[in-house]
């Protein structure tokens, strides 16, 4: 069975991963219009959904090291 610590650990870094989520996003379409020249439209609302999951599975994660 998982520790509370690593729950709360792999919690920590879901979380991080949320903070930093835009910086690569915003990274990858630097590289994409530098590579093709062309410019996209606005990021869509699924580049949104990445950092919502991140944290709805971090507090997730949070809550069931509480109960153990």
């Amino acid at each position: 069975m998982l520790s509370p610590e690593f729950l709360l650990l792999l919690s920590t870094a879901l979380l991080a991963g949320a903070v930093l989520w835009p910086v690569v996003v915003k990274a990858g379409r630097r590289r994409d219009l530098a590579t093709s020249g062309k410019r996209r439209a606005q990021l869509a609302p699924v580049h949104y959904a990445g950092p919502a999951v991140l944290i709805t599975a971090s507090v997730a994660l949070q809550l069931s090291a509480n109960f153990l």
